[in-house]
C-alpha cells in the first residue's frame, strides 16, 4: 500500500508571511503524487480560496499531517 503524508481538511496553513488559511480541500496528481492544497482565508470582508502547491504553504502549530494510503493495484472486483 502507498501511503502519503497530508493536512487534513481544516487545518491552519501560513499561505504567505503573517496570512493565515484554512485547508478545505486536498488534491493528489498524476504519478508524481503532487499534493495540493484549497485554502480559505478572510481579505477584509471578502472570503478568498486559492490553490496552493504543498511548497507554498507552511506549516503552524497544531496542523499536524496525517497518512492516507491507497492501493496500486487497479480495480477492485
Amino acid at each position: 500500500m502507498k501511503t502519503i503524508e497530508v493536512y487534513p481538511v481544516g487545518s491552519k496553513l501560513e499561505i504567505h508571511k503573517g496570512v493565515t488559511a484554512v485547508v478545505t480541500g486536498v488534491c493528489l496528481e498524476g504519478s508524481q503524487n503532487r499534493v495540493t492544497y484549497r485554502c480559505a482565508w478572510w481579505d477584509g470582508n471578502t472570503r478568498v480560496t486559492e490553490w496552493f502547491d504543498s511548497f507554498e504553504v507552511e506549516w503552524t502549530e497544531g496542523a499536524d499531517k496525517i497518512q492516507i494510503g491507497f492501493s496500486m493495484n487497479g480495480l477492485a472486483s
